[in-house]
């Protein structure tokens, strides 16, 4: 079994743009969010951008068999992590720090999963 994780941010005003080209940049860069993905192990990292009239929001959906050590190692940086994906982690640190409303210890909200399901065979 694993862990499940979805939380919603507030992105602030006139930031929106500014997460979805990090997100892009982050994305092109597979390599280091691969050893980044391996060092915390995570499963699955999924982000969306969620707009609405009350404002633009931040999905973070993320599936591991622990996620405490997935916050482990973002909250703390991991010793194993090469400089490209330690400069990764960071990177988005701060990006998401000073975009989103309260930080990223402040979700919006906390999704609570109802169902998850997986293919044995992944």
């Amino acid at each position: 079994m694993t862990d499940v994780l979805l939380v919603r941010y507030e992105i602030a005003a006139g930031e929106t743009e500014r997460v979805r080209e990090w997100l892009a940049e982050a994305g092109a860069g597979q390599a280091r969010v691969a050893e980044l993905l391996r060092a915390e192990g995570m499963l699955t990292e999924s982000l969306f951008v969620e707009e609405r009239e009350d404002g633009d929001y931040l999905l973070l959906y993320q599936e591991a068999a622990d996620i405490g050590r997935v916050l482990e190692v973002f909250e703390a940086g991991d010793a194993d992590l090469v400089a490209g994906s330690r400069a990764l982690l960071e990177e988005g640190r701060a990006l998401f720090e000073e975009a989103i409303v309260g930080g990223l210890e402040r979700p919006v909200e906390v999704i609570e999963p109802a169902l998850h399901a997986t293919n044995p065979e992944r």
